[in-house]
């Protein structure tokens, strides 16, 4: 066989295997899109119920309605099934969202995909290039916090509904937003209280506003309460309480000592009646770590009275909150329980940082230690 023939069967067969590659990329396909509008989940796999399915869509299609911004749920029951054997989540999810030409109503590019495979055990939350990027550390918490559990259960619809609640912020996305301060009340002195959500009840505000007013006058700090009905009113549910209440400190233009205090009312999406709280502080830059860290217990203790202990954000309650501020603020010490209790993880992982320690010690030290005479 000459060398030329040579050439000509392996040209052939090169084009024959770029071939073949071509028709497996061009066989994978999507499962059909919906004829009828108002319709978001696409369940191939046919994961969910009658029900699941039609609670999903009309969340989905609510947030449509809101936002111009589509989310869009895609199961399907293998890669095989759709001719893209060998794929995974991210390549078919990209494949998907440009097959169903998902895009939002500004042609923006931000629309979103939830997909899953459900034989594959692959899960994916596709965001349109219009986020850039930009959200998707949001979208990986989401992922890793509220889905995940589920998924690993076999429980694909309340893992769905995590991602869809979870995208609702995203999607219904706008400039974050504060209550409305005003520092001085109608009798010229300052309030220290920001009840928009109105869950103060049984307080003598005027006595709380005493309080924090003496406390700033004699030290220049002073502290902020704020109650709010949830973040996503805030448009703050994807950054979460903590980045919130740092942002709000800044918002407040609030001094290097003084302290915040944000009680948040969170209620469920999807079952309105069932809700929970969440506290959380700022203390300025002033304090050191240790009054950080015993603002950071109280907070919790806080947050158990609410939790478990009635709900009520009561006079008690917020003469509590004044107590734990105050006592950072004017430096005033801790009693060897408190120090204990605000240095509890330290004091625990401090045998165990010195067994390892004394371990990797024992295991440098040579078996057998040699001595050689040196000439002279």
């Amino acid at each position: 066989m000459t060398g030329t023939n040579m050439k000509r069967i392996g040209l052939s067969l090169a084009v024959l295997l770029i071939i073949i590659a071509t028709s497996n990329v061009q066989a994978a396909d999507v499962p059909p899109a919906p004829d009828e509008e108002g319709v978001w989940v696409i369940d191939s796999a046919q994961v969910l119920s009658s029900s699941e399915f039609d609670i999903l869509n009309n969340k989905c299609n609510e947030i449509y309605l809101e936002s111009g911004k589509p989310i869009v749920i895609l199961t399907i029951e293998s890669y095989q099934e759709q001719g893209a054997e060998g794929w995974d989540e991210e390549r078919y999810a990209r494949f998907a969202f440009d097959e169903y030409g998902i895009n939002d109503d500004n042609n923006d590019n931000k629309a979103i995909l939830i997909f899953l495979s459900q034989q594959d055990r692959q899960f994916r939350i596709e965001l349109g290039g219009g986020y850039a990027g930009e959200w998707d550390w949001y979208v990986q918490e989401v992922f890793d916090y509220d889905v995940r559990p589920y998924l690993s259960e076999n429980m694909w619809y309340d893992g769905l509904r995590a991602a869809v609640e979870g995208m609702d912020s995203l999607a219904n996305q706008g400039e974050i937003t504060f209550p409305n301060w005003e520092k001085v009340s109608d009798d010229s002195s300052a309030n220290w209280i920001i009840d928009e959500a109105g869950l103060i009840v049984d307080v003598d505000e005027n006595d709380i506003n005493l309080r924090i007013n003496n406390i700033e006058r004699n030290t220049n700090c002073s502290i902020l309460i704020v109650t709010i009905d949830g973040l996503s009113g805030k448009n703050a549910s994807f950054i979460g309480g903590y980045e919130y209440a740092d942002r709000a400190f800044e918002n407040y233009n609030l001094n290097e000592c003084d302290i915040l205090w944000i009680i948040t009312k969170e209620y469920d999406a999807w079952a309105p009646m069932y809700y929970w709280w969440d506290i959380n502080t700022k203390i300025g830059p002033q304090f050191g770590e240790d009054w950080r860290m015993y603002i950071d217990s109280k907070q919790w203790e806080i947050y158990e009275e609410l939790e478990w202990g009635g709900g009520e954000v009561d006079d008690f309650l917020l003469h509590e909150i004044v107590d734990y501020s105050e006592k950072a603020i004017l430096n005033d010490g801790f009693e060897m329980d408190e120090w204990i209790e605000i240095n509890t993880p330290f004091l625990v992982l401090l045998p165990i940082l010195i067994a390892l320690s004394i371990g990797v010690f024992m295991r440098s030290i040579p078996k057998k230690i040699k001595f050689r005479k040196g000439k002279d």
